[in-house]
């Protein structure tokens, strides 16, 4: 089936930093932790201690929303825990665009254009995934 606009497979793999928090409210479940504020005393972390770490920002599973997001933008695999491939007519700066409200600060995105002639993989079926998409433009 041809299609109207140029369509592309993309490369798309993240990395999340670990959250090492357990406060309450975060969704990720209720907990606590020491929590240092320069004063010499450690003392209970809570939502309202003041140190101005009052929300981890976690909703609770760190790469649903990321997830979600990159189904949406086409057909996708997913070939690694954090990797997929996406069919996808958006240029790699839209997708990175599209994708980077879901992540922190400190994690990591790539997004890169993928062709079956020049890439390489141990699964044979990644290939055979991108060459199929291929075909049917």
């Amino acid at each position: 089936m041809k299609r109207g606009l140029f369509m592309a497979v993309h490369l798309i793999t993240y990395y999340l930093q670990e959250q090492f928090h357990e406060h309450e409210g975060c969704g990720c479940e209720d907990h606590s932790h020491d929590h240092s504020c320069n004063c010499d005393d450690n003392h209970e972390h809570s939502e309202n201690c003041g140190c101005g770490d009052d929300d981890c920002g976690c909703g609770g599973d760190d790469d649903y929303d990321l997830i979600g997001v990159i189904e949406s933008l086409g057909r996708w695999a997913q070939f690694m825990p954090t990797s997929f491939l996406v069919e996808s007519s958006l240029t790699c700066d839209e997708i990175l665009d599209k994708l980077a409200p879901t992540i922190g600060s400190r994690d990591l995105l790539f997004v890169s254009k993928v062709n079956s002639k020049d890439m390489a993989c141990l699964t044979p079926q990644v290939k055979d995934w991108i060459q199929k998409v291929e075909s049917q433009q």
